[in-house]
């Protein structure tokens, strides 16, 4: 059984350019991870996991969210570029949900954080879709596997 954490799930739905090597700058990282932790949404107190069949393989996905209100899990998004507020809706959604499918939860909400004006510019909230949580992590998952089939040839063709 492979074991895939849901942050490597999201990097292959929307930071492909991530998984293929083009990190953000250390700095940019440190950032998001200072506020976390300052604004309170960085829990580690649970953790979740679930198995999930895939193309006759078992994958185990576990992941921790930043944070629980009562019955809702909640993620935080933070941002300097107001081009990004739609992306990263969609990101924070696609995580929350995939999260209330890991931990059974049935709501949740996405904050969203402007850093540059060090205020919170939008909270969604939804009902999870456990069915749209399993097409996106089947989906996370093909590109995860398609990346290391190329990956696989490439090393073949290399040692020939």
């Amino acid at each position: 059984m492979k074991k895939v954490c849901v942050s490597e799930l999201i990097k292959n739905l929307f930071y492909l350019e991530e998984v293929l090597g083009r990190k953000p700058p250390e700095r940019v990282i440190e950032e998001g991870k200072i506020l976390h932790r300052e604004l309170g949404f960085h829990q580690e107190q649970y953790h979740f996991q679930k198995i999930i069949k895939f193309e006759n393989e078992l994958y185990l996905i576990v992941g921790t969210p930043d944070r629980i209100e009562e019955d809702c899990i909640v993620e935080l998004k933070t941002y300097r570029n107001l081009n990004k507020v739609d992306f990263l809706k969609e990101v924070g959604r696609t995580q929350a949900n995939i999260y209330c499918w890991l931990s059974g939860f049935k709501r949740y909400k996405v904050y969203l954080y402007n850093v540059n004006l060090a205020k919170f510019t939008n909270i969604i909230e939804g009902i999870a879709d456990y069915e749209k949580a399993e097409k996106d992590i089947k989906s996370a998952l093909k590109i995860k596997k398609e990346l290391a089939d190329k990956n696989n040839k490439k090393l073949q063709n290399y040692q020939a």
